[in-house]
């Protein structure tokens, strides 16, 4: 299974019972991440925070909190097919195939790797509202709070695309 968008992945775990919606009132600050806190330690479903106070948007939290939601998210069954992969991918490594049909299978466990790479395109569903000079304000997005101590209210668990300026190289972390 392959998922366009996080809005096809939600939907997926939603109609495989692993998503809880959440339609009482909750404060980002502390509460959100208290309540997942308490769900992710249970192993327990993904949970879409309808109603956050203050805000107009929704919270979605522990969606990869299970290795079988990993797995589904990476479009395999079980996270063991990745494991068996990656053994195969070192395996090539450490004795070279000799075979032509040992080569050929080699061949197509790297096209697979290449396959991986991001995909650059010219539009996206993240695009279809765009927030330019002073619309674009990060404090209309519900940040949570973690912890009492914690300095403020924070995006947790972003991915973050780069490409180095001199190398033309991509990054993802």
């Amino acid at each position: 299974m392959r998922f366009d968008d996080l809005r096809e992945f939600i939907e997926f775990l939603d109609s495989h019972g692993e998503l809880k919606r959440i339609r009482a009132q909750v404060q980002s600050e502390l509460e959100i991440t208290e309540i997942t806190d308490r769900c992710v330690k249970s192993s327990g479903p993904a949970l879409y925070f309808e109603n956050v106070a203050g805000f107009s948007e929704p919270v979605v939290t522990n969606l990869f909190g299970t290795h079988q939601r990993m797995a589904w998210a990476l479009g395999i069954d079980s996270t063991d097919q990745l494991t068996h992969k990656v053994r195969d991918l070192l395996g090539i490594i450490q004795k070279p195939p000799t075979s032509v049909l040992d080569k050929l299978k080699t061949l197509k466990d790297i096209v697979g790797v290449a396959r991986t790479q991001p995909k650059i395109v010219k539009s996206a569903p993240c695009q279809v509202i765009v927030y330019e000079g002073r619309e674009a304000d990060l404090t209309k997005l519900p940040h949570l709070k973690c912890w009492p101590m914690d300095g403020g209210r924070y995006i947790t668990l972003p991915i973050v695309i780069s490409k180095d300026p001199v190398s033309g190289r991509s990054n993802v972390g």
